[in-house]
């Protein structure tokens, strides 16, 4: 028969586990600000794409308002928008669409939205335009 245990033979055993308590815990709570934070960039994304996306949807509707009308919208290839979207630029590119007839009718009209500061690409927006309508500037 195996004698009770005493309270010398418990001393540090406290002492082990707190120990090994507070390293789980620490190591829980860095992967869990590492997913926090990995959550944060995510959104920042979604909101500015969200963002960059209606700025960019409202322009192209606005020209594609000008087409559907009978007038050809404004030459102007590239700009930038007014604050509070100044820190992104855009820019109109054109390619006619091949049909297999001799003179194509219909261009591909792609409006790319740009960041000033390191040039990424946040947005494109693409539109079906008949090719009389399609300045020549944009044609690539």
């Amino acid at each position: 028969m195996r004698p009770p245990a005493t309270w010398r033979s418990q001393r540090g055993l406290l002492l082990v586990e707190a120990i090994l308590s507070a390293i789980v815990v620490a190591v829980g709570l860095v992967y869990v600000s590492r997913a926090l934070s990995s959550e944060l960039k995510a959104l920042q994304v979604v909101e500015e794409s969200t963002a960059v996306s209606s700025v960019a949807s409202n322009m192209l509707c606005e020209m594609d308002g000008l087409v559907q009308s009978g007038r050809a919208p404004v030459a102007m290839r590239e700009g930038t928008f007014d604050p509070p979207n100044a820190g992104y630029r855009w820019v109109l590119s054109a390619r006619p669409l091949d049909t297999g007839e001799p003179e194509p009718r219909y261009g591909m009209v792609r409006l790319t939205i740009r960041r000033v500061r390191d040039d990424a690409v946040v947005a494109v927006m693409r539109a079906l335009w008949p090719i009389a309508f399609v300045p020549a500037e944009w044609l690539s």
